[in-house]
C-alpha cells in the first residue's frame, strides 16, 4: 500500500493487522480499490498460497574445547570423535547426510587452522565422517598445538537408502573397506593390508592352499 493510504488508514483509528483485518471486504474495496483490497485479503490469510513460510536452515554445528592442548594427529582424531559422533546424530535425526565438513582448530599461540572436506558420496556415519577429518590431518604438517574445535556441516542433501543385496556383496561397505585398506597402505607402507587367496584348492599340504596377497596393489 501507499503512503496516503496508509495515512488514510491511521486517520481512521486502524493500526494494526488486526485492526485492517477486521474491516468488512466489501467496504475496503470500494473505498480503497483493488490493491488494497489484496491485502486485505492477506491480512485475513485469505491469499495464503502467496506467502510460503519456510524455516530457517539449521546450522549443524558442534564445539568443543580442551584444558590440555593436542600436539599429534592420533590424539587429535580421537578427540575429535565426540565431536563428529554430535553432528551424525543431528544429520540421522533430521534425515540428512552430509556433503561438506568445515573444521575450525583453535590453537596455542597461532591463528585458527580451518579444514575443508567435500564428501563423497553424502553421508551421516560417523566412521566416514571421521575418516574424512582424519585424512585432511594428515595432509597438514602445521598442526601446532590445538586447544578447541568447532565442526559445522555447511551443506547437507536428504540421506537416501542404501540397498543391500541379499546374493551379492554390499557396494558401500566394499568402497568403504577399500578406502580404508588404501588409507592404511599410504600410512604404514606396502605389505601392510593382506588378504588371504585360495591358490590351488586340491593341493596337499595347507600351505601351498592358500597364499597372502595385497588388497590395495
Amino acid at each position: 500500500m501507499d503512503e496516503k493510504t496508509h495515512d488514510e488508514l491511521r486517520l481512521l483509528g486502524l493500526v494494526t493487522v488486526g485492526d485492517f483485518a477486521d474491516l468488512p471486504r466489501g467496504s475496503v474495496f470500494e473505498r480503497f480499490g483493488s490493491a488494497v483490497a489484496r491485502a486485505h485479503a492477506l491480512a485475513r490469510g485469505e491469499y495464503g498460497d502467496m506467502i510460503r513460510a519456510s524455516a530457517p536452515p539449521r546450522r549443524l554445528r558442534a564445539r568443543r574445547a580442551w584444558d590440555d592442548a593436542i600436539a599429534s594427529h592420533e590424539q587429535l582424531v580421537f578427540a575429535l570423535r565426540v565431536v563428529v559422533d554430535e553432528v551424525a546424530r543431528a544429520l540421522a535425526r533430521d534425515g540428512l547426510a552430509a556433503l561438506r565438513l568445515d573444521l575450525r582448530l583453535d590453537r596455542e599461540g597461532a591463528s585458527p587452522l580451518r579444514l575443508e572436506r567435500t564428501v563423497l558420496p553424502p553421508t551421516r556415519e560417523s566412521a566416514a565422517l571421521l575418516r574424512s577429518l582424519r585424512w585432511a590431518l594428515e595432509e597438514r604438517s602445521d598442526l601446532g598445538l590445538v586447544v578447541g574445535c568447532a565442526l559445522e556441516i555447511p551443506e547437507v542433501e536428504a540421506a537416501r537408502g542404501r540397498q543391500v543385496g541379499l546374493f551379492a556383496p554390499d557396494g558401500a561397505r566394499r568402497e568403504e573397506a577399500i578406502a580404508t585398506a588404501r588409507y592404511l597402505r599410504e600410512k604404514l607402507g606396502p605389505g601392510a593390508v593382506l588378504r588371504a587367496r585360495v591358490a590351488d584348492p586340491d593341493a596337499r599340504l595347507p600351505e601351498r592352499a592358500s597364499e597372502w596377497v595385497e588388497v590395495i596393489a
